[in-house]
């Protein structure tokens, strides 16, 4: 495969620094052949008299020894030039390389943010670095040094292991680091290379958009420079470098030859770069907007269906730059950000592109969703700058804020003056999924789960069958045109891109092995799977190979059976709410669950330059930050549904008719219905009394995963299994914002998030955790005596508490004590003293010394109410 100028760079400064990767692997210098040896003078810089950056040397060997599975050179003006050349001199000086040289140089700077000092150099040349110290150092977890490192926290470091969705993602702490990583890089190293021949070698962009994720898979760990801060992967370097690299060179087109000094570079005054944003806009009416007719079914593809949008848009906008997925910056969370060449040609038949997009939209969902597009032109040099890259995501944010003021301003014409289709006006003319009216070529028919027959529009019902499909699917095969070899097959707004589903079942039936033979395939994407999505690319493949994280990825595969008293299996269908909520008849009601994180708009821009100039937010450390959270929401999230997640039993409202000890993971899995988790937030429809502890669990893992630095709010809208969706959805909505504006300890602090609401009660995640403590005494207390006295001795306490308007020493405190006394005069010695107990914890406001602190009194009482709600809920019908 021989390439052309711009894939030349573009692969030369995605390899660029793979020798870091096999230095730390080797033993000293024994990989490197004589050859290599020699080049030393031509490819590393000195410093202190001495030969530096020597990981450039192992770049260069990489090259040389994987020629059968790395292209070598590429085609300039008839001429071959060498790639390992390209690649290995990017520390060289400015005066001593090629104009395409430069460009490898350039990005590599203009990826780290920041004036390069020596790195990992296999020598100590200042004092402070002793001889291959940078074996012993690995990648720090990114979130250790957002804002205000305190003292009391330790250090968090990742292990050297290929990428999976498991808790191996998380960083582990430590005091100090001693040991010699060199084995541990070696065994990694051996595994990545095994991989390497199965690389599809027919064409670059299929080539290389295998090469990006397997270098994620096996980079993610390891850090781009030890010196200082090591908490940019080696990943997210390589990937930035490259985007850079070749929108520096499609610039030489429109903007004229780049500098020939790096100081030159520095003060050059040409908008060379842009940032490009897209954003849907009104998505959760899109969403939720839907009738009680085939909700669940409906959810799941309707929310899909939006990425398959986006990943359409961006595989348009990659294909008219001519660029490839490394200039993908962002994608989740309803939107994505590239990094582009400055091309006002391109830019403007984007723009077209688009405006054709929100033209079909509007015909499709009558407004009720847009696409919002802004683009930042930009010097190379703000990216040098300690907060560059921060100000020009803020930018493009407020631009793309102010651009959905202005929804379909560019389309009005288009909309508004062009005679519309006409649609009907009878009942048989209107979605039963949607209420909206549609025109005959919209209309479809659907049974639903009753019998009953009715109208729906064609792209419900294709959202309908894209949710079915997504419930066992493994794998995603992306198609050329609509000539897909399946039966299924899903084409968002008809762009000539196609999209079907392979399960596992279908997998290991052999159906996957038999598809990939067809030539219209162009990607195979893998959910979830980092280590199983080389299995199906070759030499000889005619398409990429890649895997995404998909945090809504389970479906639960089987429902409660009232005859058996067992779960039993379904088959290609989406259970209906009553099965998600039933609790075997105590409430059957829902939880619908809402979260997201807190301040992340202002992590990402003040995170790593907020009171320490010395920190720098570039664009590689930024990309580090943003990956880690798409793993969190999309993967971990994924795997701890399905493997990870448990309940205490006597918060399990079904556990006396099941009689199980403890709360078995496949019970609860059959009560969880993720509809939507990526980007930072996430909507799961569950069981009400599951809710709490998978939002409890969420925000205790995410604290563990960031090291204590990220927070989450969650809200719970508790609801009948028939209640309107959209409604249930709104009202999750409104909890969260009540968790979110739950008032601080102190009268003069601002709302300090961090906070559940359930049940209409706003509670942090410590008086969350108070509240459930003593819950479960208090269950056990209800038990212990055999009737319902306590709940009845709370419900008066509620009622006294509300008319005393919430007072902190009203009328309830002697009526409570009163009644209390009663309580513990009829009851035997041990009972009794276990209701003083609690009388003590009522008086003093505080459960086992554990104070209330983000409450309205601060005390016990406040959430009393909530208790009483809590508990009735869980003793119903028992």
């Amino acid at each position: 495969m021989t390439l052309n100028i711009k894939q030349g760079i573009y692969l030369a400064a995605l390899l660029h620094d793979i020798g870091k990767f096999w230095q730390r692997g080797s033993k000293y210098d024994e990989t490197l052949s004589v050859q290599t040896k020699n080049m030393e003078s031509d490819l590393c810089p000195v410093w202190n008299s001495r030969y530096s950056h020597k990981h450039v040397l192992w770049t260069s060997e990489f090259f040389e020894q994987y020629t059968k599975y790395i292209p070598q050179s590429f085609n300039r003006d008839g001429e071959l030039e060498s790639i390992a050349n390209l690649s290995a001199k990017h520390h060289k000086k400015a005066s001593g390389q090629t104009e395409w040289e430069r460009i490898i140089s350039y990005a590599d700077r203009l990826s780290s943010g920041q004036d390069r000092r020596p790195d990992e150099i296999g020598v100590d040349t200042s004092g402070s670095q002793q001889r291959y110290d940078f074996k012993k150092i690995p990648l720090q977890n990114i979130f250790d040094n957002l804002f205000k490192v305190e003292e009391s926290n330790k250090q968090s470091w990742h292990i050297l292991s290929p990428l999976t969705t498991n808790d191996d993602i998380f960083a582990k702490k430590s005091d100090k680091l001693s040991r010699d990583l060199q084995p541990d890089y070696e065994n990694l190293w051996k595994s990545f290379t095994d991989e390497l021949p199965n690389l599809p070698l027919h064409n670059f962009s299929q080539y290389v958009s295998t090469l990006l994720p397997l270098l994620e898979k096996y980079c993610w760990c390891i850090p781009s420079s030890t010196i200082d801060q090591p908490d940019v992967s080696l990943f997210d370097h390589l990937k930035t470098t490259a985007a850079i690299a070749t929108s520096l060179y499609d610039s030489i087109e429109t903007h004229g030859s780049l500098p020939s000094t790096y100081d030159g570079m520095k003060n050059e005054n040409k908008d060379r770069f842009i940032l490009l944003s897209a954003d849907f806009s009104g998505i959760q009416k899109f969403i939720y907007q839907i009738t009680s007719k085939g909700a669940a079914k409906t959810l799941k593809g309707r929310s899909f269906y939006l990425q398959l949008i986006m990943d359409m848009m961006i595989t348009h906008i990659l294909e008219v730059f001519d660029v490839e997925k490394a200039h993908i910056l962002l994608a989740g969370g309803g939107g994505f950000r590239l990094l582009l060449p400055n091309n006002e040609t391109k830019i403007k038949e984007i723009e077209n592109f688009i405006d054709d997009v929100n033209k079909q939209i509007w015909d499709l969902y009558d407004g009720k969703l847009y696409v919002a597009l802004a683009t930042l032109p930009f010097k190379p040099s703000i990216l040098l700058r300690n907060d560059g890259y921060t100000e020009l995501v803020d930018e493009i944010q407020s631009k793309l804020e102010k651009e959905k003021y202005r929804r379909f301003a560019r389309t009005i014409d288009a909309i508004f003056f062009e005679p519309p289709p006409l649609k009907g006006v009878t009942a048989s003319d209107v979605c039963k999924v949607t209420g909206t009216d549609l025109t005959e070529d919209q209309k479809s028919t659907k049974k639903f789960d009753n019998n009953e027959e009715g109208t729906i529009s064609k792209s419900v019902a294709e959202q309908i069958e894209l949710g079915k499909q997504l419930r066992n699917a493994r794998v995603m095969i992306k198609w050329r045109g609509r000539n897909a070899k399946r039966d299924i097959e899903f084409s968002p707004l008809d762009q000539n891109i196609t999209y079907s589903f392979v399960t596992d079942e279908e997998i290991q039936e052999g159906l996957l092995s038999r598809l990939i033979r067809q030539p219209q395939i162009s990607e195979i994407i893998w959910f979830n799977k980092p280590e199983s999505f080389m299995k199906v690319s070759s030499p000889d493949s005619s398409y990429s190979s890649g895997f995404m994280f998909y945090g809504s990825n389970w479906t639960p595969g089987t429902v409660y059976n009232d005859e058996s008293k067992t779960y039993i299996p379904i088959q290609d269908r989406v259970p209906d709410f009553e099965e998600i909520a039933d609790d075997r008849g105590r409430n059957n009601d829902l939880g619908i669950l809402r979260m997201d994180v807190d301040n992340l708009g202002n992590t990402f821009k003040n995170g790593f330059i907020s009171g320490k100039a010395e920190n720098n937010a570039s664009i590689s450390r930024i990309s580090t930050l943003s990956n880690r959270i798409t793993w969190f929401f999309g993967g971990y999230l994924d795997h701890l549904i399905r493997s990870d997640f448990t309940i205490p039993q006597k918060f399990n409202a079904a556990s006396d008719q099941l009689g199980n000890e403890t709360v078995l993971n496949e019970e609860l899995r059959a009560h969880i219905l993720p509809i939507y988790a990526g980007g930072d937030d996430l909507f799961i429809v569950t069981r009400w009394d599951i809710a709490p502890f998978l939002a409890k669990r969420i925000h205790d893992d995410l604290q563990k995963f960031s090291n204590g630095k990220l927070t989450v709010s969650a809200g719970i809208a508790v609801t009948s299994n028939k209640y309107p969706i959209h409604k249930a959805a709104n009202e999750a909505g409104d909890a969260e914002s009540k968790a979110k504006n739950l008032d601080p300890i102190l009268e003069d602090l601002k709302p300090q998030k961090d906070a559940i609401c359930y049940f209409g009660m706003p509670l942090s995640w410590t008086d969350f955790d108070n509240s459930a403590q003593l819950m479960d005494k208090m269950i056990d207390w209800q038990k212990d005596m055999g009737n319902r006295s306590l709940t009845g001795f709370l419900r008066k306490t509620t009622g006294e508490f509300e008319k005393d308007k919430r007072k902190k020493y009203g009328r309830w405190r002697w009526r409570a004590a009163y009644q209390l006394k009663r309580m513990i005069s009829r009851k035997d010695k041990i009972i009794g003293e276990e209701l003083a107990q609690f009388g003590s914890w009522l008086f003093t406001g505080s459960f086992n010394g554990n104070d209330f602190k983000r409450t309205e009194n601060n005390e016990l009482i406040d959430v009393v109410p909530f208790l009483t709600r809590w508990i009735q809920n869980l003793t119903h019908n028992s």
